[in-house]
């Protein structure tokens, strides 16, 4: 956990933040893709949208700490 702050710190190469990025904008769109899907409306529609929505955001919180170097000096294991 400790290593995952320490890169969030440093600068996030283009790569990552382009893939952030993405990440962030399909999480805003997916919401109304998913509610025009032909399923029957109700807690489903509400769930799928939530979740996608939820993992997208946590991977362009992820793609934060990608970095070029790895400069934790922890222990490894």
């Amino acid at each position: 956990m400790k290593q995952l702050i320490e890169n969030h710190r440093k600068p996030t190469p283009k790569k990552w933040r382009r893939i952030g990025d993405f990440a962030l904008l399909l999480a805003i769109a997916i919401e109304p893709i998913i509610k025009s899907m032909p399923l029957e409306d109700g807690p489903l529609k509400n769930w799928m949208a939530w979740v996608m929505g939820a993992l997208l955001i946590v991977l362009k919180f992820w793609t934060n700490t990608r970095t070029d170097r790895n400069i934790y000096s922890g222990p490894t294991q």
